[in-house]
């Protein structure tokens, strides 16, 4: 099946029938285009448009996959999320969207899939930014007695339907449950589950801001 990557197109990932393809052809993009700062703005407009095309290819892969038993890993869900909403507001903040939130103040370790948590999350904080120009979001993590909850709210509701498909995926990858609510889109890990093999590490605030192709900078593109 053929596979043609066009970043002037108005929806890249109309274009996307190959997955190893379009991969491909976007890491021969990347390498090929110039530093931000030396772009102009019709490249600015080309590469965030490359950039959208790798989130769609995110979320295709994880939904694709989602039916599939997934390893998980040992690590601390809450460094993770919150590293996430850290990067994510200093983003938002200069598109004029204002991120509050709250985290325990205690790590919390156990199995996830590091993957799928955070793209769930950052998809959901961009669907809400799109349906809240200007505005403010707010998102909590709570830690209860069996279970971990991640919830993101906003004046309007996001309705994007993969991000919602997403989310769902992701709570049942994690023997949890997700809400959608107006205004409020909510999703749940349990807490303890068994077998997972090896460990994550999260990313730094850091980390996730200086590389452009961190999951934050792709999925708030």
């Amino acid at each position: 099946m053929g596979f043609s990557f066009d970043t002037n197109t108005n929806n890249p990932a109309d274009t996307m029938e190959n997955e190893g393809a379009a991969r491909e052809n976007l890491a021969a993009y990347f390498l090929s285009a110039p530093p931000l700062l030396q772009q102009s703005e019709q490249e600015k407009i080309r590469y965030k448009r490359a950039l959208r095309c790798m989130a769609e290819l995110e979320i295709r892969s994880c939904l694709q996959s989602a039916s599939i038993k997934r390893p998980l890993k040992y690590g601390d869900v809450n460094l993770l999320l919150t590293s996430v909403l850290d990067a994510s507001a200093i983003i938002l903040s200069k598109r004029g969207v204002e991120l509050t939130y709250k985290t325990p103040e205690k790590s919390i370790f156990t199995a996830a899939e590091p993957r799928f948590l955070t793209t769930a999350l950052i998809h959901l904080l961009h669907d809400f930014e799109m349906s809240n120009r200007e505005g403010e979001l707010y998102a909590n993590i709570r830690l209860h007695k069996s279970s971990i909850s991640v919830s993101v709210s906003g004046l309007y509701p996001a309705k994007g339907p993969k991000t919602l498909a997403l989310v769902r995926a992701a709570a049942r990858l994690h023997k949890g449950c997700a809400a959608v609510m107006e205004g409020t889109v909510a999703f749940s890990l349990h807490y303890g589950l068994t077998g997972a093999v090896g460990l994550f590490a999260s990313p730094t605030v850091d980390e996730l801001l200086k590389n452009p192709l961190s999951s934050v900078n792709v999925g708030l593109a």
